[in-house]
Formats: C-alpha cells, structure tokens, sequence
C-alpha cells in the first residue's frame, strides 16, 4: 500500500496524474478497514482546493475513490505537513511551488514562501519511508532564493553520508549570500543584501532538523534538473532516500 502526498495541489492537474498512477491497480477497492493507497492533496487557497476538487469529481475513477476516502482535499497550508492515514508509507511528496495558475494571475499576490517551503520539506524528508521520493518544482524568475534554499537542501541530504565527517555542515557553510530581489517600485540596497544570509540560515536549521530526528543511517541521492541557457526557467529538484 502507498500514498502520495500532493503539497501544492493547485489546480488539481497533478493530483489527477498522480491518482491515475497510485490506483492503477486498484480500481476496485474493496469496502472494509483494510489499508489502502490514499491520496492526499493540500492547498492553502480555497480557489485551488475547489479547482481539485471539480476536476477530480469530473474523472469517473477518481470520484469514485474520492467518495470512498482514498483521495482528500484539505484546504490548509503545507507547513507544517498534514499526515496521510497511514503515516509509514509515503512513498511520494511532491510540490509545485510559486503561485497558483490563473489565465489573468489573479493569485499571483498569493505565493509560497522560504520559510514555509523549508519547514514543510523538512516534514516531508522525515515522514518519506525508504525509497520515497521528494520532487519539488522551483521558479527561480518567482521566488530566486526559495529556489536556491530548495537545491541546497536537497544536496546538504546526500551529504549526510558524504566520507568526510560533517561534510554537509561545511557545505552550508559555503552557501553564498542571498540572491538581490528586486521588487517592482522599489531599488535594493545592494551592500545590504550582501549581508543576508537567509537562505543560508534556513537550510542549516532545516537539514540540522532531518539530521537528528532523522533515521541514523539515512542515505539520499539528489538530482536537479533544469534547461540550460535560461536561468530563470523553473528547476525541477528531486531525492529520494535509498536508505
């Protein structure tokens, strides 16, 4: 039995991929208290729970597992991250960071955040059984430096095996200044923003959590995955913990 976790559900586009693939095999479920695949979907915005939701009533195989309890839609935030039924076999979390869709960007004002970007992949490393897998879409032209502290992450996990001891604590300790953000209408001060070390801060504190309530042995590989040649494309980072 597994159960995804969909963190940014949106506008239930997703959700509705990752259904077709978690039920594959069970399209027939049988009525009684046997465990079962759930999928669990989470937004903040009540525009996106409901865009899930109609979209997931409008697939015949999804509303029926919908009505049996194996999908839920959960109108809350992903920090910290809600526990599925069945907390020991989350084999996939993914995110989709930044905003949420629209053909006008009504919501574009509504964005995800570092801070509760990092708590929640934090929640999200701890809760992975072995061989789950972590897949996180970033927007660096939306949010440079969540972005950043995303693949800084995902790489200070691979290096909690690393042969040279603490070796991830010097990694973090290289990560460069935070990105300059530029909003519109106002300048930056650029001598200080040399001088913030959010990103920094943040991943320390985050990989220092899964380090030490983490499993002793846990093992992770990571990947990114991006189009060359134009920074600003979204970034597609994932690990998974082998071990």
């Amino acid at each position: 039995v597994d159960t995804i976790i969909d963190a940014t559900c949106g506008n239930g586009k997703d959700s509705l991929t990752l259904a077709s693939l978690l039920f594959t095999n069970h399209t027939d479920l049988p009525e009684d208290t046997s465990p079962k695949p759930e999928l669990l979907c989470i937004d903040i915005q009540s525009n996106a729970v409901q865009n899930t939701k109609q979209l997931l009533s409008s697939s015949e195989s999804s509303s029926t597992l919908y009505q049996k309890g194996c999908i839920r839609v959960l109108q809350t935030s992903h920090a910290p991250l809600p526990h599925p039924k069945d907390s020991s076999s989350v084999g996939l979390i993914c995110y989709n960071l930044g905003y949420l869709p629209s053909s006008d960007n009504t919501f574009s004002s509504i964005k995800t955040t570092l801070q509760s970007t990092m708590e929640s992949l934090v929640d999200a490393a701890l809760l992975l059984r072995t061989n789950g897998l972590l897949s996180i879409l970033t927007y660096p032209g939306t949010n440079v430096n969540e972005a950043n502290a995303v693949s800084y992450f995902c790489e200070g996990l691979v290096l909690f095996t690393a042969r040279e001891e603490n070796r991830w604590k010097r990694f973090v300790e290289s990560i460069p200044p935070d990105a300059d953000v530029v909003e519109e209408g106002n300048d930056v001060n650029e001598e200080a923003s040399l001088r913030t070390f959010a990103v920094r801060d943040i991943v320390t504190a985050s990989l220092q959590r899964v380090f030490e309530q983490g499993s002793k042995n846990q093992t992770w590989r990571s990947f990114r995955h991006e189009q060359l040649g134009r920074p600003l494309s979204p970034i597609l980072v994932t690990a998974i913990k082998i071990k």
